[in-house]
C-alpha cells in the first residue's frame, strides 16, 4: 500500500470518526487533503481525455498529404503555363490550329494524370503512389 493510499485511509476513518467536532485541526486537515486529492484525480482525467497518443500520426500524415497536394499543384501550374504560352503563340500567328489543340489535349491528358497520381497517394500506404506521371 503506498504512502497516498494509506494517508487516505486515514483521512476517510478520520472523518467517519463517530461523535468528534468536525471541525478539529485533524479532520480539516483530513478534508483537504482528500478534496486536493480529488481535485488533482479530475485534473489527471482531464489530461487523459485531452492527449491522443495518435495525434503525432494524424499531424505527420496531413504534413504528407499536403506536400504531395503541393507538388500536384506545381506541376498542374506548369502545365497550364504551357497551354497559355502556346495559346500566345497561336494568338500571334506562330502556331497552327492543330498543332494547338493537339498540345492542349495533351496537356490537359497530363494534368488528368497529375490528379490521378494524387489521388493514389495515402501517406500510410507509399507504395501505392506510382509517382507523378512523366511526359
Amino acid at each position: 500500500m503506498s504512502e497516498q493510499h494509506e494517508a487516505d485511509i486515514l483521512a476517510e476513518r478520520l472523518l467517519n470518526e463517530p461523535n468528534v467536532d468536525p471541525d478539529d485541526d485533524l479532520r480539516m486537515l483530513s478534508r483537504q487533503l482528500l478534496r486536493r486529492r480529488e481535485f488533482i484525480e479530475n485534473l489527471k482525467e482531464q489530461l487523459a481525455e485531452l492527449y491522443d497518443p495518435t495525434l503525432d500520426l494524424v499531424r505527420s500524415s496531413i504534413d504528407e498529404i499536403l506536400k504531395k497536394h503541393r507538388e500536384a499543384v506545381v506541376l498542374i501550374r506548369n502545365d497550364l503555363q504551357r497551354i497559355k504560352e502556346e495559346y500566345e503563340a497561336w494568338d500571334k500567328g506562330f502556331v497552327e490550329d492543330s498543332t494547338i489543340i493537339e498540345n492542349t489535349r495533351d496537356h490537359v491528358a497530363g494534368i488528368s494524370a497529375i490528379l490521378d497520381a494524387l489521388n493514389l497517394f495515402h501517406p500510410m500506404y507509399p507504395e501505392a503512389f506510382p509517382g507523378w506521371p512523366t511526359k
